[in-house]
């Protein structure tokens, strides 16, 4: 929803769509970021990264920097500790600790959504800053879950993009 009203604002320059854009706010999940703090827990993964994506639109829009840094800071937290090597992450569509990545490898690794979100924040900051870090994640990200998950005789798609040997995929 932020997004979206941030994306209103900036086509129509209505105060009561910036306002709404920042009634959205989650405390929660944003003051840690903005704060240098990761503090994911065990939160769903795919509500978290849109409300990121509000703060790349609020840096685009109003210039804060304090979004942009929170937006570079998560997707750096991202690709640190919380992105299998097919750019998917998430497991049975939450967070966990880094540190425990190889136990959270299984049938329900990689919400194509949130793929998909993180490929949006991506683009956003490397529109900001075209860097080759973000150009290899988006391209790893595209090719081995995006469209490694599709049927190309179908067109059907999955969920998940199980990393675990013998899943169903």
């Amino acid at each position: 929803m932020p997004e979206a009203f941030w994306n209103l604002y900036s086509i129509t320059s209505d105060k009561r769509h910036k306002f709404l854009a920042k009634w959205f706010f989650h405390n929660d999940v944003i003051e840690p970021l903005r704060e240098g703090r990761e503090d994911f827990g065990t939160k769903h993964t795919n509500t978290f990264i849109p409300k990121v994506i509000a703060e790349a639109r609020e840096y685009e829009i109003t210039g804060s920097e304090t979004s942009r840094k929170a937006s570079e800071f998560f997707w750096h937290c991202m690709m640190d500790g919380h992105t299998f090597a097919p750019g998917c992450c998430s497991d049975k569509e939450h967070y966990f600790a880094p540190e425990t990545m190889s136990s959270h490898i299984s049938g329900y690794t990689g919400e194509t959504c949130c793929t998909y979100n993180m490929l949006k924040l991506t683009r956003h900051l490397f529109c900001w800053n075209p860097s080759i870090e973000y150009a290899d994640y988006y391209e790893r990200a595209l090719y081995n879950h995006i469209l490694g998950q599709q049927d190309p005789l179908t067109g059907m798609v999955a969920y998940f993009l199980p990393l675990k040997s013998g899943s169903h995929k």
